[in-house]
């Protein structure tokens, strides 16, 4: 349940995804998502606790999606509202991207921003990813900015 209730909570930003999915049958299905991925390819998002209390604070990681018609591999991230600014996420960032050049033996990861989220742009940029090119994804919604970082 926990898994669930962080999804729910984290959705209610306006970075994430279209307004209409910030519903609980949404994240459920979402989280069912992340599990099979895990299954069908032996990574996926990994959980994000506080070493301290074992809160958890997010999720992110490496995942295949569909930019357009092209699946690649994505770097994401999602995190509770309260843990922002804290580092977290780029240092998840920077581990999934080590993680993905030598361990998985990938020579390119992306990333997909919405061009409001100043913050995750800012992070990319200072993960060494560079600006690839623009993504309509959202529906009557400014066009989605797609990063890459190759090895």
């Amino acid at each position: 349940m926990k898994g669930f209730m962080i999804f729910i909570r984290l959705r209610k930003t306006i970075y994430l995804i279209p307004k209409d999915r910030w519903i609980w049958k949404g994240s459920k299905i979402a989280f069912a998502r992340f599990l099979k991925h895990w299954a069908d390819h032996d990574f996926g998002s990994w959980t994000v606790r506080l070493k301290a209390s074992g809160k958890t604070i997010g999720f992110g990681g490496l995942s295949y999606r569909l930019y357009g018609d092209e699946l690649r591999l994505n770097l994401g991230y999602r995190f509770d509202k309260d843990a922002w600014g804290n580092g977290y996420a780029t240092g998840l960032s920077q581990y999934s991207i080590a993680y993905a050049f030598s361990v998985m033996n990938r020579d390119k990861i992306f990333a997909i921003v919405r061009p409001a989220n100043a913050a995750s742009i800012r992070l990319l940029e200072k993960c060494n990813m560079k600006l690839l090119e623009t993504l309509n994804d959202v529906p009557n919604e400014e066009e989605s900015l797609v990063y890459i970082i190759e090895r």
